[in-house]
């Protein structure tokens, strides 16, 4: 189905799909203290024949800002690769960190425009939305 399909409701099937990736996905939570953040995720394994240590359910963007993800683990690669890109050519461009709040930014960016296509550019465009929320905290450094 294309993605922008709609059901007999009005809804379009893409995103419910998306929304079931997601609702079927592990707990993810965060907690902010005085000295940082806390972040933490429940691991379910679909089999008992996975290794518990090869499902990466929180992953680092920076060394001030990592991520939970709940949903399909290859979308929450996909979007954790493109927030490493984004916060390392800042730090490479301006000598500063990323802000938490830019890093967001960027992966919503990129996740909003998944059907669209890049002028002049060779990517080819994500056929679906991405089935996977993503809970980003980090640090400031002022």
């Amino acid at each position: 189905r294309g993605v922008n399909t709609f059901s007999p409701e009005g809804r379009i099937f893409q995103i419910e799909y998306a929304f079931e990736a997601v609702k079927l996905g592990a707990t993810a939570l965060g907690m902010k203290t005085n000295e940082g953040v806390i972040l933490a995720v429940e691991k379910k394994l679909p089999s008992r024949l996975m290794d518990p240590t090869s499902v990466e359910k929180i992953m680092e963007i920076d060394y001030h800002v990592g991520c939970a993800s709940s949903g399909i683990a290859g979308d929450a690669k996909t979007l954790a690769d493109h927030a490493r890109v984004e916060s390392q050519q800042h730090k490479f461009s301006f000598n500063e960190p990323l802000t938490v709040e830019a890093v967001t930014q960027s992966i919503a960016d990129l996740a909003i425009h998944f059907g669209e296509g890049s002028e002049g550019k060779k990517e080819k465009p994500m056929s679906r939305p991405y089935g996977v929320s993503l809970l980003v905290a980090g640090v400031d450094v002022d």
